[in-house]
Order: C-alpha cells, then sequence, then structure tokens
C-alpha cells in the first residue's frame, strides 16, 4: 500500500510538492512562533492556562491554523486541474468556519454556539456551490431517510459541523488534533488510491502535507497551537473529505471512512454524554477528555509529579499510537460494511474500558483547576 501511495503521489505532485507544502506550514508556524511577544500582546487568550480545560503551563500562539490553512491554499493552487474545482469550492466554502475560529483566537468573542453556525453555514455553501450531499451512511432506516435530498442535506450539515467541533474538543495536548488529522489524511488518501479517486488522494495528502508542517513545530514542546481557526477547519474539511470519499464511490463503507475519525468522534459522543448526565451544557469546557485524564495518570503514576512538559507530549504520543489501529482497519477492510461496522463498535468497548481504568488511577494535583469535584 505504501508503494501505491509513492506512485500515486508521483502520478499527482510535482517532486517538490511535499518540500513546498509541508515547508510553508512549518516556515509560517516558526515566524508565528518567533513573533509570538506581538500575538501575546494583542490577544487576551494568548494563555489559556487558567481555563478549566488547559494542560499548558506558558503562554502560547493560538493562530496556528492561519499556517496550515495559508500552506493547504498554496498546495491546492499548484496542484490544480479542472477536475479538482470541487477542492476549491471546499476552500472557499470553508471562509466562514475559519473567519470565527480566528475571530476566536485573537480574542474577538465568539461562543461555542457562534462557531458552530459557522461551520454549519460553510457546509451549506458547500452545498449549494458543489451539489455533493451525503445520499447513504450505510445504516438501513438512515439511508432510506437520506434517500429525501432535504433530508440529507439537513444530515449532511449537520454530520460535518460536529466533525468541526470535534476535532477542535481534542485539541488539548501537543500534536493530538493536528496528529490525528495526519493519520485521517493518509488514510483517507490510501482508500483514495485503492478505489481511483485522485480527487480525494490530491485533497487528502494536501492536508496531510500542510498539517505535518505546522506538526513539526507543534509536537512535542507545543510551541504553537492550531487554535479555534485552524482546528475547526482542518475538521470541517476531513469531514467533507470523508463524504466526497463515500458519495464518489458507492464500493467504499461509510464505517470505514468512520473509523478514521474514530478519535474524534467517541471523544465528541462521550463529552456529550458526560455533561449530560451531569446536566451541563453540551459545549461547556471540562478538563475530563480522554487526553486530559491520560495525561493525570501518566503524572499520578509515571512521573509521580506534574509535569506538563513532559505528561503532555507523552499523553498525545499514546494516544496517536493507538490511532494507528482504526485507522489501519479502516484502510484494510474499506469495502466491507460488515467488518468496518464491528471493528467501530469494538473500538469503543476499548475506548471505555482504557477510559475507564485511567479514571481510576488519575490524582489530579490540584483538583480545584481541573474541576475535581463531582466530576466523572
Amino acid at each position: 500500500m505504501l508503494n501505491q501511495l509513492t506512485i500515486a503521489y508521483q502520478q499527482n505532485f510535482a517532486p517538490e510538492y511535499f518540500l513546498l507544502v509541508v515547508g510553508t506550514a512549518f516556515l509560517a508556524s516558526l515566524a508565528i512562533y518567533l513573533t509570538r511577544d506581538i500575538h501575546l500582546g494583542r490577544t487576551a487568550r494568548g494563555h489559556a492556562g487558567s481555563a478549566v480545560q488547559s494542560c499548558h503551563d506558558n503562554p502560547t500562539p493560538r493562530v496556528g491554523g492561519i499556517a496550515v490553512i495559508l500552506s493547504l491554499i498554496l498546495g491546492i493552487f499548484v496542484s490544480y486541474r479542472s477536475e479538482y474545482q470541487t477542492i476549491a469550492i471546499l476552500l472557499v466554502s470553508a471562509l466562514p468556519i475559519f473567519a470565527a475560529g480566528l475571530s476566536e483566537d485573537l480574542s474577538w468573542h465568539v461562543s461555542p454556539r457562534g462557531r458552530l453556525a459557522a461551520a454549519a453555514l460553510s457546509a451549506l455553501l458547500m452545498v449549494m456551490l458543489s451539489g455533493v450531499w451525503l445520499t447513504r451512511a450505510d445504516v438501513p432506516i438512515l439511508d432510506e431517510m437520506l434517500t429525501l435530498a432535504p433530508l440529507a442535506i439537513i444530515f449532511s450539515v449537520f454530520a460535518v459541523t460536529g466533525m468541526s467541533h470535534a476535532l477542535n474538543l481534542i485539541d488539548g495536548v501537543n500534536g493530538l488534533a493536528s496528529g490525528a488529522a495526519i493519520i485521517a489524511a493518509i488514510a483517507f488518501a490510501l482508500i483514495g488510491i485503492a478505489v481511483g479517486d485522485n480527487l480525494v488522494v490530491v485533497l487528502a495528502l494536501t492536508i496531510a502535507f500542510a498539517t505535518f508542517g505546522f506538526f513539526l513545530v507543534n509536537f512535542p514542546f507545543g510551541k504553537i497551537f492550531l487554535g479555534d481557526a485552524g482546528a475547526y477547519t482542518i475538521g470541517y474539511l476531513l469531514g467533507w473529505t470523508a463524504i466526497l470519499l463515500v458519495v464518489r464511490n458507492p464500493e467504499v463503507s461509510a464505517w470505514g471512512v468512520l473509523m478514521m475519525l474514530f478519535w474524534p468522534l467517541a471523544d465528541t459522543l462521550h463529552a456529550i454524554g458526560r455533561r449530560w448526565t451531569q446536566k451541563q451544557s453540551a459545549v461547556e469546557a471540562d478538563s475530563y477528555h480522554m487526553h486530559h485524564v491520560i495525561m493525570r495518570a501518566l503524572e499520578t503514576h509515571v512521573l509521580r509529579q506534574e509535569n506538563r512538559a513532559v505528561s503532555n507530549p507523552l499523553a498525545s504520543a499514546l494516544i496517536l499510537v493507538f490511532l494507528l489501529v482504526p485507522a489501519a482497519l479502516g484502510v484494510l477492510y474499506h469495502d466491507s460494511v460488515t467488518q468496518t461496522a464491528l471493528a467501530f463498535a469494538l473500538l469503543l468497548i476499548i475506548y471505555f474500558a482504557i477510559y475507564t481504568g485511567a479514571r481510576r488511577v488519575e490524582t489530579p494535583f490540584h483538583l480545584d483547576k481541573f474541576g475535581g469535584k463531582g466530576a466523572t
């Protein structure tokens, strides 16, 4: 499969493409970091260390999404062909969610509901401009509903909006959101290669390359963060990559595509359930996502002290290794609804087993900071 990826890359991109896209994102991210005093001086939220969900102790620029998106636009422009018009439309449609996220990053407050509304607007814009929406989900009753265009459009907008928010929720430890996006995008590209969908290959690899350039500055030391502009927009683009892969290729299992997005989906569903049982707002931040719990468990039983400089990237690395499993299974069984659906269900069980075990052994060093009272 890696050999096929190499061949597909050579067929669709100039040899210098990888260095161009990765280098642009890396240099732009580095420039943002080197000029951090400007960003931190002008934005009240440059340092979110006091936030309940914070996993960091030092002021850090939160506008890394600018570097990723600039690199991605450059990459699509360089590789553009007439048959890739849908990708150009997708980038245009992402403007509302990128603008809303960037406004929040720059401390021009945009509420979580406002950002979700912007993501929904972007998704609706994509539907109107491209005429593309999800027509099946490989769930019998739901598939019957998706034969009706209005319901299918509403579901597509809801799904993409949810994916945008989901990637933002896991943007809590160094490299996790960007690393998960890279793994998902490469997996999408591999399925695109298997079914001969060059549009998906180009889109997915460009997302992966642009995000990787940022990842080099973000992990392991967290010199720069994606911010809402980066996390929401990359989540939005991945959501549409998944839809395009399913809509354009009937042989691809929708469950197989969901496997690539397993972690943000599982974490988001868990967060919604957790907050609902605690009678909290679904968009209210907390510090009991899986990455928070694993980080604190590492501090309790491995590091024996609260040491964010180590526990933060270590938690991210452990999770990213785990994410290789659903991605690999999704690629290997991309054409089997039964196998991918069963694998997704099994991985959910494993996810909750890991979470339950980690919650039992973690001991936050500062319970007041982590919202330890009454948390479950």
